[in-house]
């Protein structure tokens, strides 16, 4: 297959990096009516409103007339799904963001998103785990309000509205969750921002959604050491894990967590090793669980020991927390004097919103974590085990790997993403930021690689001595009766091929540029597959949502065209979906890495050319009969996707049979060592890498 007909990895499909200049940029004025179709031409707006939640929608129709609505000058653009179904089922016409933030959208916020961070890691007042972690919790906060400001921004330039119109702006000072959550609503202050420094009229509406509003307390952190129970307990149960540990002759594991299929991992090496997890709560557990883990111990069952039972030093936690403070209001000092010009973005002034976060929720999380550090402290000086494993590298977990650094723990980190070389600056910019808290964070000694793509990652960043090839450890397996039953259950029939498409919805808790989606991408992204699958016979879809997502089936096929072919699951495991699909359908995802493992064609579906998650063939060339057969296949164009996704079908058996196809996506047998290896080889002298 000629390399001209491939679709390289990367950000806007090409190798030259971050464009010049972008190309000129023509708004699409449309209107989108409720079912998802083109309403009508603006002609003349006069009133533009932004809303965000569902209360700010009820809201903004309890106070406006229908026909006031109705009339052809108003304008409104809800942020998010949730608030776009309200004004769905009440038949009002509104935009969606996508006319407002387009590719080059995504790169001007992730470039100005960078030169933030990299600013504040310039701070040199702060400890360097803590302000590292800073800068990862605060990263996402930043996104959302780039995101919000070039949406508002762009649709008062390309509108030119006479009102802008906007809900109760709402920052708690005194959260205690370091993501963003319901009570955080910066929109409407922005928006008033906006109308001032372009001086047009503003007015805003309240909502009155009694969880926005209330008075948030502040949970003070709790320094007292544990009750002299748990104390005895803790010496109980350490003498009860060195008790087992000398009768065992394998290693001693301790795994931080037993999330994304760690715990399975441990326990199909059976008997080889003693293994028992973190239990990272803060609140200490009650008695009738710590008498269950001592049982379960003396059974020979894993435990999940809890680290707040281990006596700590709270003089010391509380000094260090004191000049936490100390340091993060310098911080904050700077951010509201010296940089606060710096923090303008389109004329917005950001920094207000930053600073709140970080003096509350963030802050607090980082007390929380230093607590927590001193009880792993206390843990791993006890129970001393030989190799410390990790599926993650942020929080607490990055001070688990700094205790173990200091005291000569080997660590390893084996975490569930997908690992990429990057193929230009603003791939690079993201994969970066990502991988200092997951795959290559400083703390840790070893990082698994479980493809070729991730040991060329770690490559790419200069630390391929940290890497241990050992193959798919987390990653989802396929099985054929699991697939089999699924399908049975959800009444397909035998004959029939599934497309499964999964991706991860970002949410304004967790933005971020290019290399995702907004929701409305998302949401576009299944229109065009259930369209593209009606066109196609005994095929149906099945749209993997997050365990998370807050949508019911019935929501989510409101926003999508009519399919009698159309399943939407939430709580099934991914490996039992996996295990149920023909095809693959992913903008950019580990579940693409996932599929190729089990030899399962995958598309890559990137309507808005902004990125190609790995080196596929290019289905935008070329006629579909020239098309070759390939594991990995790229379509940005919608009227291309059904012939696309036929063409994948067609082929998978083909394809699945080519062992040559996977040569640069999974490792040979002879370049990989099992974990249990490398487990093993870490308590003798290092010679095997």
């Amino acid at each position: 297959m000629p390399y001209g007909s491939k679709k390289q990895s990367g950000a806007f499909g090409d190798q030259g990096g971050f464009f010049e200049k972008p190309p000129p940029w023509t708004p699409r004025k449309t209107f989108y009516s409720p079912s998802g179709g083109l309403f009508k031409a603006i002609s003349m707006i006069k009133q533009l409103v932004f809303l965000e939640f569902e209360d700010e929608a009820e809201a903004y129709l309890s106070v406006c007339q229908e026909d006031k609505i109705a009339s052809g000058s108003t304008c409104i653009i809800p942020l998010s799904l949730p608030a776009q179904l309200i004004l769905k089922n009440n038949n009002i016409p509104y935009q969606n963001t996508l006319a407002y933030f387009d590719k080059h959208a995504h790169a001007r916020a992730m470039e100005q998103s960078e030169k933030w961070i990299t600013l504040l890691e310039s701070f040199t007042g702060m400890d360097e785990l803590l302000l590292g972690e800073t800068c990862f919790c605060i990263r996402p906060v930043i996104n959302y309000l780039l995101w919000v400001s070039e949406i508002i921004v762009q649709a008062w330039e390309t509108l030119q509205p006479g009102v802008l119109m906007g809900p109760q702006g709402r920052v708690p000072v005194n959260e205690t969750n370091l993501k963003l959550t319901p009570q955080h609503r910066p929109l409407g202050f922005m928006i008033q921002d906006l109308a001032s420094k372009k001086g047009i009229k503003y007015q805003c509406f309240n909502n009155h959604n009694r969880e926005a509003e209330q008075e948030l307390t502040f949970s003070a952190f709790s320094f007292s050491s544990p009750s002299i129970f748990l104390r005895v307990f803790a010496r109980v149960l350490a003498g009860l894990i060195k008790t087992k540990k000398k009768r065992k002759h394998g290693p001693f594991v301790c795994i931080t967590a037993d999330g994304y299929g760690m715990g399975s991992a441990m326990k199909q090496m059976g008997d080889e090793i003693f293994y028992l997890s973190l239990d990272t709560e803060v609140k200490s557990p009650p008695i009738r669980r710590l008498l269950k883990l001592i049982y379960q111990l003396f059974q020979g069952a894993a435990i999940r020991v809890p680290v707040s039972a281990f006596k700590y030093d709270g003089r010391e936690v509380i000094q260090k927390i004191s000049e936490l403070d100390q340091s993060l209001e310098k911080l904050l000092a700077k951010i509201e004097g010296e940089w606060r010009p710096r923090f303008e973005y389109k004329s917005l002034d950001l920094a207000p919103y930053i600073v709140w976060q970080l003096r509350s929720g963030i802050r607090y999380h980082l007390g929380e974590m230093l607590r927590l550090q001193a009880g792993v402290r206390s843990l791993l000086k006890k129970i001393k085990p030989d190799i410390v494993i990790s599926p993650f590298s942020s929080g607490i977990f990055s001070a688990v790997g700094e205790e173990c650094e200091k005291m000569s723990i080997p660590t390893v980190l084996i975490t569930h993403g997908s690992h990429l070389p990057p193929r230009n600056r603003l791939e690079e910019i993201e994969q970066r930021r990502l991988t200092r808290n997951l795959m290559l964070a400083p703390h840790y000694q070893y990082t698994a690689a479980q493809t070729p793509w991730a040991e060329q990652h770690a490559a790419y960043f200069g630390q391929q001595e940290r890497t241990l090839n050992t193959g798919p450890v987390l990653f989802a397996r396929t099985n054929p009766l699991s697939g089999d039953l699924l399908r049975s259950n959800l009444g397909i029939p035998k004959d029939a091929s599934v497309v499964v498409y999964a991706v991860a919805q970002r949410k304004r808790s967790s933005v971020r540029f290019l290399v995702y989606e907004t929701e409305d991408e998302y949401l576009q992204d299944m229109i065009d597959l259930v369209n593209a699958v009606n066109q196609m016979e005994n095929v149906y879809l099945v749209l993997k949502l997050h365990p998370s997502s807050e949508f019911s089936e019935a929501d989510m096929r409101s926003f999508l065209p009519d399919s009698d072919r159309l399943l939407v699951l939430h709580r099934e495991p991914f490996d039992q979906v996996l295990s149920a699909s023909d095809v693959l359908v992913s903008y950019g995802s580990t579940t693409i890495e996932e599929a190729i493992l089990n030899r399962i064609p995958v598309i890559q579906y990137d309507r808005w050319d902004h990125y190609c998650h790995l080196d596929a063939f290019d289905c935008n060339k070329g006629n579909p009969g020239d098309w070759g057969v390939d594991a990995v296949y790229y379509v940005s164009h919608a009227e291309r996707l059904t012939r696309v996704l036929k063409h994948a079908l067609d082929h998978a058996k083909e394809a699945a049979e080519n062992d040559k196809l996977y040569k640069k996506h999974v490792f040979k047998p002879d370049q990989v060592h099992p974990l249990l290896y490398y487990i093993k080889s870490l308590r003798r002298p290092r010679t095997f890498l």
